[in-house]
């Protein structure tokens, strides 16, 4: 394509001033497209965020009739998902383990057969852990007398641990940092001093009584039931705890509900499942609730001017994808999407026929499409054709030369191509 820019001046200077214009527009335009394009990118992300509404009616669901419902044997209380693959301890062969991620360590447990005197199997169960180097994974010793693995949940954007069983929370915020390597004759292992895992705690200083729990995924959040009182939120980075809901279930008493949680990365939505307890969405902000810098115990005694957070009951929904005369009996392993914009559960009807069994479901927020709230990202923008073709690289190499070929230096019009040029 010729353009011509001026009249009336040499050919070489035309030359250097349209390599010289050409660069000059192309950092132009790369920097209005790089500021406007970040704020741009930045507003997209952020309205996404805030335009996706769990509350409205606009919520859809779909079964998933094709997908397996087998869990790998981690039962319900334990909300969050495992990931099967091969493991190596010590320098035994593989062996299969149920996977937990988080940022720096994975978690697995080894379950081992001793023969009894009856014939039988006196199992013994080991916590492992791995450092994202392979396959290879080490025995934790102290960790397992602590609590059953079923109690522990990780966080895959943190280190942060939280033991969520047995009526008590117990949070260590960098598991990595509390452990000791040892050795002995099986080889390597690591060694956890309880001690280090710190309890929530009411105004008292008393071990604040939980009976479920859940994290969100990027470790900030956990949710859980105060027992008999309400259900509760904590800022896990500075324990601040806000009581969304005051009328809680009561545990011990009729059907005995169990109660499992999903929360979003932003803490602003809570899905609430369980077994003999329904199904509820939670949207959480600052106009509803109690919040303080520890439990309150004063929370415990009912008030009539507590505003409970708004609540949308989605066991209908449920049903209704599952076949209405089903009738609702429990939804567990509730996980949010990473963008917050869908929840997946299994649902479990009360009564089975051939079209009506358990199945997993997934929910979708009004407002939401999938990747919309995934931020677009580009490291290097590079435009106009004027580098490409090595017209634009006018830096010089040893000698004094420009990156054009031996033939073509100091040539108005050769080939001036650069091998620098891309």
């Amino acid at each position: 394509m010729n353009i011509k820019l001026y009249s009336g001046v040499s050919k070489d200077m035309r030359r250097k001033t349209f390599t010289r214009t050409t660069l000059y527009v192309a950092v132009g335009v790369f920097l209005i497209l790089g500021v406007t394009g970040a704020v741009n990118i930045a507003n997209t992300s952020s309205a996404a965020a805030e335009s996706i509404d769990w509350m409205s009616d606009g919520v859809s669901v779909v079964r998933e009739m094709d997908r397996s419902t087998d869990v790998g044997g981690v039962p319900p209380n334990h909300v969050q998902a495992c990931t099967h693959k091969s493991v190596q301890l010590d320098k035994v062969e593989l062996f299969d383990a149920c996977v937990y991620q988080a940022k720096s360590f994975s978690l697995a447990r080894e379950t081992v057969c001793q023969p009894n005197l009856y014939g039988s199997c006196n199992y013994q169960t080991s916590m492992l852990i791995g450092f994202n180097d392979g396959n290879r994974m080490y025995r934790i010793d102290g960790l397992l007398t602590m609590v059953s693995w079923v109690c522990w949940q990780v966080s895959p954007e943190t280190n942060r641990l939280v033991v969520a069983c047995g009526g008590a929370v117990g949070v260590i915020d960098d598991l990595v940092a509390n452990l000791t390597k040892t050795s002995d004759f099986g080889g390597d292992k690591y060694q956890f001093n309880p001690d280090n895992l710190t309890y929530l705690r009411d105004s008292r200083d008393w071990v604040l009584r939980i009976d479920s729990a859940a994290m969100s995924k990027n470790g900030k959040w956990l949710i859980g039931e105060a027992t008999n009182h309400g259900l509760i939120r904590v800022n896990l980075e500075d324990s601040s705890v806000r009581m969304f809901l005051q009328t809680g279930q009561y545990t011990g008493y009729g059907m005995d509900p169990t109660m499992e949680f999903a929360v979003t990365g932003d803490g602003q939505y809570v899905a609430a499942g369980g077994w003999n307890n329904g199904a509820t969405m939670y949207k959480i902000d600052d106009s509803c609730g109690r919040q303080a810098s520890v439990y309150l115990t004063s929370w415990n005694k009912l008030d009539s001017s507590f505003t409970s957070c708004p609540s949308k009951d989605i066991s209908a929904m449920l049903m209704a994808a599952n076949g209405p005369t089903s009738g609702f009996r429990a939804a567990t392993y509730p996980s949010f999407s990473d963008d917050s914009g869908q929840l997946e559960l299994l649902y479990s009807p009360y009564t089975w026929s051939d079209d009506v069994y358990q199945s997993w479901m997934t929910l979708t927020a009004d407002n939401y499409t999938a990747g919309s709230d995934l931020p677009m990202r580009f490291g290097y923008l590079a435009m106009g054709d004027s580098y490409s073709s090595g017209e634009g690289d006018v830096g010089k190499g040893e000698g004094g030369n420009r990156y054009y070929a031996l033939n073509a230096q100091g040539i108005v019009d050769a080939c001036h191509v650069s091998p620098r040029s891309y």
